[in-house]
């Protein structure tokens, strides 16, 4: 894939991003803060070591993917996961910058109720949020290697998405 715009370096100097395996084998954060398995719960608890203290001014919240792999999942609870680290971040001067799921193969339903909410939650406290769901649904088998995490070239989609997510609307 020919990359035309690229994350500009400033942005990823200053980022924490926070998340589960999918954040953590991404090769594109210099600061990456993805753990494989954790749960929004297990996220949250680690939100002042990892994104705090780093003392870097933005986080880009990616979390949730773990939650809805379940039959009946705590949508209620994951949101307000996601609101606690909102809160903290917010209190300790930090930019925070929302995502959107990516694809999951098994459940397509489960990923697409939390994006909603999500999306939801940004607008309502205006923050900046990253639809990484879009650009590759319906395209399971070329973007996620195992129906969950994206190979090389779902990473270069998220790359791309963020990127754009990032410059102002004209």
């Amino acid at each position: 894939m020919h990359r035309t715009d690229e994350l500009p370096a400033s942005f990823n100097d200053e980022t924490v991003f926070l998340g589960d395996s999918i954040t953590c084998f991404w090769s594109l954060p210099e600061h990456n803060a993805g753990i494989p398995g954790q749960t929004t719960s297990q996220i949250e608890a680690r939100f002042q070591t990892a994104v705090v203290q780093s003392g870097l001014p933005k986080v880009v919240i990616l979390t949730g993917a773990n939650d809805v792999r379940v039959a009946n999942p705590d949508y209620s609870g994951v949101l307000a996961n996601i609101q606690k680290m909102v809160a903290q971040g917010k209190q300790a001067g930090i930019d925070v910058i929302l995502c959107e799921l990516t694809p999951i193969t098994c459940c397509d339903t489960q990923v697409r109720t939390l994006n909603a909410m999500i999306k939801d939650y940004a607008k309502s406290r205006n923050l900046l949020l990253v639809d990484y769901y879009t650009p590759m649904a319906g395209k399971d088998s070329t973007y996620l290697g195992d129906g969950l995490h994206p190979n090389a070239l779902g990473y270069s989609i998220m790359e791309d998405t963020l990127t754009k997510s990032l410059k102002p609307v004209s």
